[in-house]
């Protein structure tokens, strides 16, 4: 094969999709000024795809190109010396650390044994550890059985289940534990591989295997504790060349893939420090430009619950690299950092529920990482009101049998450090007095986001927010200006959220769902395309995926979301969003034909009435509470309609939606620009 092959197999490798990358091939293999064309077109001309954008020249100019050192000049082959240098001094210093040095020594582990006694925080959390370690002592060990092309479940079943069994032996000394983490350690070695046509499985294996090799080192067998080093090596280490593909993105695979490989790393050096510092050179590479998507404010373009995933895995590669090589590397200095320890909060409402765009879902998680923001920048503020209550409650539940894992976050037993952490400096610090917060934030970055609100301690307040972007971004969606809603501590407008991948993927193929071309059949999909989100559609067309909303605060209680590139059969179409003592959105659209047909939905899980008389209106009710939705619009008189419709799809592979429908008002355009307006009013109940 030619190193442009090679290099294209490594691609779909990673991604798993066909080639609709119609450039790569031409990029690697064409001359460099073929090259330096490619790398100069206009995003929304090159390909975008699942691993973010593909044609940016890190990806592009990886070591299977020819020209690559010749395109990036001298001083990048000075950064990759500067890089392997810096890489091969932190291998040195971990190999000269004792272990335990991934997290935490063995101080570490002295104070957390005497909080977890009887501190109010720590001893909750420390109880379910050990309760779910009694229920992985009879627990079958994992086996590899592949979901379609990903071994992840197995993957997170074995980090979950050697943090955990860890960390209780850390808690109690009690041998049990060790004895059945050498059992999944023995299991998980044993695999032919860890999957690495898909990356993510690879560093979760990776993370978990490290954690038992680290913190339970001094009593695993010696058999055992070979068998680790050698898997960490072999499948971990080994199972990729230098640069691979992976490296060159900016999205979370990233950020898991540089934690496995930094677990690994660390654990390992002073058996193939070489090896090491190879990997560990890459993840200094390419972590801060994952890390760089959220510069300027803290925005997270795959959503809240992708940051959950990516920053879990941000924060364990921050935290090892800390603990094992004495240094960040001022990763966690770089621009919008810190200010995307605030990110989730910012996505909740006072339902406590998450925007959740991107392949997102609704109902928050308990979020370890927060508590590691909070310990990091000195600010309690991080762990905020929902946390804790998730926090309580996690720390409450306990796994039912041993195949009932799907409760327990893999985060929660590594967590447990930082929560320590975090309750000493607590008592050390008084907890900054509330503030009421800004009523708009706006996030800039490569997918902009807008948040109007009350204050945020008000858990009956206003909260709406909604987003720019792209459709075409890693896990995007058609739905640029969709908004979520919040009002008398219910949610009344949704996103519903991520599909299934593995059913999708088997029903219509993985290029299917993951392309992200304008006729892609991603698009088709009820929770994927713009037919199921809360946004427009302008002459039963959705949104155009290439093109890109931008976000602006024109004045104090307004933010402005410019959909014109999504909707390339108008010529400009802006909505409003509008708060002070009520809400209303309104949507102008410009340089359609008259007699276009506008949708504008909501989708909603509330009880819906609908009245088209005087004036269009929808009444919503939900446990006791109402609220109604007053519609107007400049559009041809009696032909302007609102109606309320299931929010289900035509396939039968796709999620039911069940519960859910959809308030949709139509109407047709008249008058230049086409207007429509919508009022939301609560408390207020509509007499027939």
């Amino acid at each position: 094969m030619s190193g442009a092959e090679i290099a294209l197999s490594a691609l779909l490798s990673v991604t798993n999709v066909p080639g609709y990358y119609t450039c790569y091939t031409e990029a690697v293999t064409g001359s460099v000024e073929v090259q330096r064309r490619v790398l100069a077109m206009p995003s929304n001309e090159c390909v975008r795809g699942n691993s973010t954008y593909v044609n940016t020249e890190r990806f592009l100019l990886g070591p299977d190109n020819p020209h690559w050192l010749e395109l990036r000049g001298p001083e990048y082959a000075a950064k990759l010396k500067e890089w392997r240098s810096a890489a091969e001094r932190a291998v040195e210093a971990a190999a000269s650390r004792p272990h335990p040095r991934l997290f935490a020594t063995d101080a570490d582990f002295a104070r957390l044994r005497e909080d977890a006694k009887a501190d109010p925080l720590v001893k909750p959390a420390a109880d379910r550890v050990v309760a779910d370690a009694e229920v992985y002592l009879s627990a079958k060990p994992v086996e590899r059985a592949m979901s379609g092309y990903r071994l992840l479940g197995p993957a997170r079943k074995a980090l979950t289940r050697l943090a955990t069994l860890s960390m209780a032996y850390r808690l109690t000394g009690d041998a049990r534990y060790v004895r059945r983490a050498e059992r999944e350690i023995e299991a998980v070695a044993a695999f032919s591989d860890w999957n690495p046509g898909h990356f993510l499985d690879v560093a979760e294996m990776s993370v978990g295997v490290a954690v038992a090799y680290d913190w339970l080192y001094d009593v695993l067998k010696p058999e055992a504790r070979a068998l680790a080093a050698h898997a960490l090596r072999d499948k971990a280490l080994c199972a990729t060349g230098p640069h691979p593909p992976w490296t060159r993105l900016r999205n979370n695979w990233v950020q898991v893939g540089s934690a496995g490989m930094v677990a690994a790393a660390a654990v390992i050096a002073d058996v193939e420090p070489e090896l090491c510092a190879v990997h560990l050179a890459d993840v200094l590479e390419a972590l801060p430009e994952a890390e760089g998507v959220v510069a300027p404010d803290g925005g997270f373009p795959e959503g809240p619950s992708y940051w959950k995933f990516g920053f879990t895995f941000n924060i364990f590669a921050l935290d090892m690299m800390k603990s094992a090589f004495g240094t960040d590397f001022g990763f966690s200095e770089l621009p919008g950092f810190r200010e995307t320890g605030s990110f989730p909060s910012l996505m909740t409402g006072p339902s406590g529920q998450f925007f959740a765009f991107s392949d997102g879902h609704p109902a928050r998680p308990q979020i370890s990482a927060l508590w590691w923001f909070a310990v990091r920048f000195g600010d309690q503020s991080f762990v905020d009101d929902h946390e804790k209550r998730l926090f309580a409650r996690m720390c409450a539940l306990r796994t039912a049998n041993a195949e009932d894992e799907n409760d327990v976050p893999r985060d929660f037993p590594i967590g447990l450090l930082w929560v320590d952490a975090y309750s000493r400096m607590s008592k050390a610090v008084a907890s900054p007095c509330g503030k009421n917060g800004p009523s708009v934030v706006v996030l800039r970055g490569e997918m902009p986001l807008a948040v109007l609100r009350g204050a945020p301690a008000d858990t009956n307040g206003i909260y709406i927010a909604t987003k720019g972007g792209s459709p075409s971004y890693n896990h995007g969606h058609a739905d640029e200006g969709t908004f979520v809603l919040d009002m008398l501590g219910e949610r009344w407008a949704y996103d519903l959220g991520a599909e299934d991948y593995t059913a999708i993927e088997r029903a219509i193929g993985a290029s299917a769902l993951w392309s992200p071309e304008p006729d892609s059949r991603r698009w088709t999909l009820f929770r994927l395309g713009t037919q199921g989100h809360n946004t427009l559609t302008i002459g039963g067309q959705g949104q155009y995926s290439k093109g890109f909303a931008t976000i602006s605060q024109p004045e104090g209680g307004v933010v402005e979301v410019n959909l014109s590139e999504l909707y390339p059969m108008a010529k400009s179409v802006v909505r409003r969003f509008h708060i002070d003592e009520s809400f209303y959105i309104e949507d102008s659209i410009c340089g359609v034909a008259p007699g276009t047909v506008v949708r504008w939905a909501m989708v909603t899980d509330a009880e819906v009435s609908v009245w088209n008389d005087l004036l269009p209106m929808a009444e919503l009710r939900k446990n006791g509470k109402t609220m109604t939705i007053l519609f107007g619009s400049n559009g041809a008189p009696g032909e302007r309609r609102v109606s309320v419709r299931e929010a289900r799809p035509e396939n039968a592979h796709e999620k039911r939606n069940d519960g859910f429908r959809q308030i949709v008002f139509e109407f047709k355009t008249q008058d230049e620009p086409a207007e429509c307006s919508a009022l939301f009013c609560q408390g207020i109940t509509v007499d027939k």
